[in-house]
């Protein structure tokens, strides 16, 4: 009895051993697999998780290596989310050798970058004060940096800095810009600033 159960075991053990033998897959078929999920299935999780296994093989050939992981930025890059551009990175520092794949993630970092910096630059919050002006620029407008307004009063061009040297809130001295324009120039003018190269 003993030993039938011995031999139970042994057969059970290699029935175990030989289902994991054949369901082991070698780094290449890993990336088929991923290739078949990502372009061939739009399954690009199930394809990132496949490229990741490869990835973080240290056995497997560093080409194959620095391919998933290209790929793994391809495939977030197509899901919208920051991860390309540590995977992209990744590729960089870590593959220096693998001259093609470099390059590409190199451009693809060199798109994707831009874009990340302008998504993590907060807007500055407006705020409106009431300010008082000596005069009644009706039609003034506020230059870019904030600091003057130039208005038409009594047929000329004006300039009144924002902040005065009194108080808060109230406007600095007008200063006058032009002589007298004329009532052709007044009607068809527009005041714009312009602004440095």
């Amino acid at each position: 009895m003993k030993s039938l159960w011995i031999k139970f075991i042994l057969v059970a053990a290699l029935s175990v051993a030989g289902n994991y033998l054949c369901t082991a897959q070698t780094p290449e078929e890993l990336y088929q697999k991923g290739l078949m999920k990502e372009e061939g299935e739009g399954a690009l999780q199930d394809a990132i998780k496949l490229y990741s296994q490869i990835a973080d093989n240290s056995d497997a050939d560093q080409s194959l290596r620095a391919k998933a992981l290209l790929h793994i930025g391809l495939c977030y890059e197509k899901m919208g989310t920051e991860e390309a551009v540590k995977a992209y990175q990744r590729i960089v520092d870590n593959f220096p050798t693998q001259k093609n794949e470099v390059a590409i993630a190199r451009e693809r970092l060199s798109s994707l970058l831009p874009i990340a910096e302008k998504a993590s630059v907060t807007t500055p919050e407006l705020s409106f004060r009431k300010l008082e002006i000596p005069t009644k620029p009706g039609n003034g407008v506020l230059s870019p940096n904030g600091k003057k307004i130039a208005y038409i009063a009594d047929n000329a061009l004006w300039s009144v800095p924002v902040q005065g040297k009194t108080k808060p809130g109230i406007a600095g001295e007008p200063i006058r810009l032009s002589e007298s324009l004329e009532a052709w120039d007044l009607a068809n003018m527009g005041i714009v600033f312009a602004t440095p190269p």
